[in-house]
């Protein structure tokens, strides 16, 4: 597709977007914005980025599949700590832990 055709798509869907050269900077919500590189004739490149102060990545500006990943990792270690950790040499007592 030709920039101009996608810039048109853009603007009748209401996307608030920037044009620098070959490039569009869609600004979507959520805090992530997507750039469209034009500037290889044959190959258009698609990129992402979650910028700003978003729900997965907090103030750290990632494309939107680390962030996936980084919370997915984060999650199983936090699982895994929750799983394993001696809570009642802490003195916290979980409902949802049962601890032999």
């Amino acid at each position: 597709m030709e920039i101009e055709k996608n810039e048109k798509l853009l603007k009748q869907f209401n996307y608030k977007f920037i044009r620098k050269r070959n490039k569009l900077i869609i600004k979507m919500g959520f805090s992530q914005t997507m750039t469209i590189d034009f500037t290889n004739s044959e190959k258009i490149v698609i990129s992402n980025k979650l910028v700003g102060w978003n729900f997965l990545s907090g103030i750290i500006e990632m494309s939107l599949m680390n962030a996936i990943l980084y919370n997915f990792i984060a999650v199983l270690l936090v699982t895994f700590l929750f799983a394993f950790i001696d809570f009642e040499i802490v003195g916290i007592k979980l409902i949802f832990i049962y601890v032999w």
